[in-house]
């Protein structure tokens, strides 16, 4: 041990003495005036918590000293009791909190050049064994955090005092990858990192909108328009021959009697006006024409119900079938129309799909 080593030490041990001589005398907490303004228990109180501080760190228990020197410091922080709490962090291995302790009791000790001493020795001493840490984060982005286990730090390349050991640094920004590292620092090491934060990953473009498909003209409705056209025909034709079957069967009816005279409501018996019976030649050119007449009017009837039902069906094929399902072959779809007729019927047949 070099000599000036040994000199450093005998001047802090006999400074700690006589601190030591003044706790028990009880200068450390408070002058006679301030004693004064100190309500007699509190003080009482934080005498009583410093010497349990004082036993507790001689047995070696440096968390309950710390503990009851705080308790007395909160009555009144005199440096012995910040030295004190300043030790037993170092012995605990806070170096960086012991050394704010330290600085703080030589703040509190501009009256008291014994107590400042021993603080200025005791932060010079372990300044030189506290790690420091500078960390410098390359185009710092906006927002950016950085922690040394949880607590801020500088991005700057500022140096930081640590306390020897494991430590987790932890960069954070918006819209950049986290940055975390495991780093050991050793008694007076002075480290310096230099990190970047990478972008996050950007999403996928999103893929080109589909242009839209070009507007189909709607074909031209042939089967309706036809349909139509069909039915207009059947009723030009179909309807004057009703007309027509209808005054040739009123002149029947005037030509059919009964024995008694009377105008004959079924024709059968079918006589002369006097009652007389007609010559077979008459009843045959009677008898063709009734047969001319019905003949005509189920013609006029089938051609009238045709076209009615053209009509219709060409006005559902208008009504169900737009442009888009015309161009895609969906809709309605009639694939063959044919004449219906019988006793009482008329009409048309459509075959097809929807």
């Amino acid at each position: 041990m070099s000599l000036a080593r040994s000199l450093v030490i005998a001047r802090v041990a006999l400074a700690w003495a006589s601190l030591g001589a003044c706790a028990l005398l009880g200068v450390t907490f408070a002058s006679p005036r301030e004693a004064a303004a100190q309500p007699a228990d509190a003080l009482e109180a934080a005498r009583k918590a410093y010497h349990e501080g004082t036993d507790a760190e001689k047995a070696g228990d440096c968390k309950t000293a710390i503990d009851r020197y705080e308790e007395a410091a909160a009555v009144k922080e005199s440096p012995a009791v910040r030295l004190r709490i300043g030790r037993c962090r170092e012995r605990l291995g806070l170096l960086a909190a012991a050394l704010a302790d330290y600085e703080r009791a030589q703040e509190l000790a501009a009256a008291d050049p014994a107590a400042r001493e021993v603080a200025v020795q005791l932060a010079g001493e372990l300044s030189n064994r506290l790690p420091r840490l500078k960390v410098r984060v390359a185009d710092p982005p906006r927002g950016l955090v950085v922690t040394l286990d949880g607590s801020p730090l500088s991005a700057q390349g500022t140096p930081e005092r640590a306390d020897p050991g494991r430590h987790l640094l932890v960069a954070k920004a918006p819209g950049r990858k986290p940055f975390e590292q495991t780093i050991e620092l050793a008694e007076g090491e002075v480290r310096s990192l230099s990190i970047s934060l990478e972008p996050l990953d950007a999403p996928p473009p999103p893929p080109p909108a589909e242009a839209p498909a070009p507007p189909v003209e709607p074909p031209f409705p042939w089967l309706p328009v036809g349909l139509y056209a069909g039915g207009g025909v059947a009723w030009g034709v179909g309807i004057p021959l009703l007309l027509v079957s209808l005054g040739a069967d009123a002149d029947l009816d005037a030509r059919c009697f009964d024995t008694d005279g009377s105008i004959s409501e079924d024709r059968d018996p079918c006589r002369a006006r006097d009652g007389s019976a007609y010559t077979p030649s008459e009843r045959d050119a009677i008898a063709s024409d009734r047969e001319a007449v019905n003949t005509q009017q189920i013609v006029g009837w089938v051609l009238v119900g045709l076209g009615a039902a053209a009509g219709g069906v060409a006005t559902v094929l208008l009504l169900t079938e737009d442009g888009e399902e015309a161009a895609a072959g969906a809709g309605a779809r009639i694939e063959r129309v044919a004449p219906l007729a019988g006793p009482g019927l008329a009409g048309l047949e459509l075959n097809g799909r929807f």
